[in-house]
């Protein structure tokens, strides 16, 4: 009982935070991330925010003076001025993308929630070819296990996948599948796919859970 009350309590305990609109019978859920000062953490969207959703919508108003959120692959970016929120080039977030943000120097360490409903969208996402480092992420509120077709049939021999913070990493091969220590996609990771081939290819990525999944909830293990 205490999991199910827990993430609706955060719900209002965290009301600086955009809300985030959800049907009664849905399964919400919290992920608590720390991040020491001037550090760049990487991060995706675990959970459902609606379509396109702003900055503030996912991040809201828990942030410090000029901390800062940047799109890896385009480098838009968006700074959190306190009373006003964020405002940059980075305006919407996209699901399947990857964001790093950035504790601002002076501004001491700081722990923030990724919270919203269990209910993961899909995406169609291009990882670029030719030797390129593609960041990504998956909507989802628990592991996904690297499989050898998790990214469809456009894998390459060595193809490379990495966890952003902790640097963990799995080689491809044909026949055989993803080899390393990363051995799942975890919820709220950055990660990069790295390609030896020389196009780019289109991934689309159709979620393994519904809103009736129980979601992990955990503390973030990559503070540094």
């Amino acid at each position: 009982m205490k999991k199910l009350i827990l993430p609706l309590l955060l719900l209002i305990a965290f009301g600086m935070l955009a809300a985030v609109e959800s049907d009664p019978s849905e399964v919400v859920g919290y992920f608590k991330l720390d991040i020491a000062e001037n550090q760049w953490q990487a991060i995706s969207m675990p959970f459902d925010y609606g379509t396109n959703p702003p900055v503030l919508d996912v991040l809201g108003m828990q942030f410090s003076e000029n901390d800062y959120c940047m799109d890896i692959n385009t480098l838009d970016g968006a700074t959190f001025y306190a009373g006003y929120g964020w405002d940059g080039l980075l305006t919407e977030m996209q699901y399947g993308s990857s964001y790093f943000v950035n504790r601002a120097a002076g501004n001491g360490a700081g722990t923030y929630y990724l919270l919203g409903a269990v209910d993961p969208n899909g995406f169609t996402k291009t990882i670029y070819g030719n030797g390129a480092w593609t960041a990504f992420g998956l909507n989802e509120a628990a592991d996904v296990t690297l499989t050898d077709d998790l990214f469809g049939t456009a894998e390459t021999e060595n193809d490379y996948v990495m966890e952003i913070n902790t640097l963990d990493g799995a080689t491809y091969y044909a026949g055989y599948g993803w080899d390393g220590l990363l051995t799942a996609i975890h919820p709220h990771e950055g990660y990069y796919y790295n390609t030896v081939g020389i196009a780019d290819f289109s991934w689309t990525y159709a979620p393994t859970r519904g809103g009736a999944t129980q979601p992990s909830m955990s503390n973030n293990k990559n503070s540094k």
